[in-house]
């Protein structure tokens, strides 16, 4: 996914609701307000920053998409939508950005 794409597609993440269902709720242990607020904080740092993120950035970015990875089988089905875009952008993202460790 090339850099205009992750724009575009962040555009529009940004512009859909988070799921009322997700406030308050953990799954896996993970808490989902915070996940989604965490994995916002990397990409919009990325998107408005010459697609540039520092090294500890890129390090909770690439845990964060682990945590996404693993919450996705437990999430309901408007969750699960909003969740998995989150995680196709902070993957583009990863893949993207200069200076990521591996």
């Amino acid at each position: 996914m090339i850099t205009a794409q992750i724009q575009r597609l962040w555009t529009d993440h940004r512009q859909d609701t988070f799921p009322a269902s997700a406030r308050g709720r953990d799954v896996c242990g993970i808490d989902l307000v915070l996940l989604d607020s965490l994995a916002a904080g990397c990409i919009d740092a990325f998107v408005n920053t010459d697609d540039v993120l520092d090294q500890p950035k890129l390090a909770l970015l690439e845990d964060l998409v682990v945590q996404l990875r693993n919450i996705l089988p437990s999430l309901e089905l408007g969750e699960r939508e909003y969740f998995e875009r989150l995680q196709r952008l902070a993957q583009a993202v990863l893949t993207n950005a200069p200076g990521r460790a591996g």
